[in-house]
């Protein structure tokens, strides 16, 4: 599917926690992310598997700094948004931790110029693959 399309295309591989940016078909940048997994919700106080939604979407807004009833002011900087509370955007914790932690189901940037790169570069309406083929053994 991400290379096979044409327009711009975010292609999501959770095996291999990558991010490929397209433009019809051609690979531009990839970027390292961090995907959904076991986490602590801050409203209930408890732990539970946060998701990463596979499938296809469209990117439908993109917002610099969203609000988060959730998380707070300035959680999801250079947010770049496919599927309802599931967005592209830099995450001050991966930077920090790394992938000792999981995202909440967002795909996570740990550099801020990577997210602000794909926020500018990335329009509205453009295709978001994200799938989680088997990881190949090194």
């Amino acid at each position: 599917k991400c290379t096979h399309s044409k327009g711009i295309i975010l292609c999501v591989d959770q095996a291999h926690r990558t991010l490929t940016w397209l433009r019809n078909g051609k690979v531009v940048r990839t970027f390292r992310v961090r995907l959904g997994g076991w986490n602590f919700h801050p409203k209930t106080k408890k732990w539970k598997v946060f998701a990463t939604a596979n499938g296809a979407w469209k990117v439908y807004d993109k917002q610099v700094d969203p609000p988060s009833k959730n998380y707070g002011p300035g959680a999801m900087p250079y947010a770049t948004v496919f599927y309802p509370d599931m967005y592209v955007h830099y995450s001050p914790g991966f930077r920090s931790v790394g992938y000792s932690r999981s995202s909440h189901g967002c795909v996570n940037i740990g550099k801020l110029s990577e997210a602000i790169w794909i926020f500018r570069h990335t329009p509205i309406g453009a295709k978001v693959y994200i799938f989680s083929p088997k990881a190949k053994s090194a």
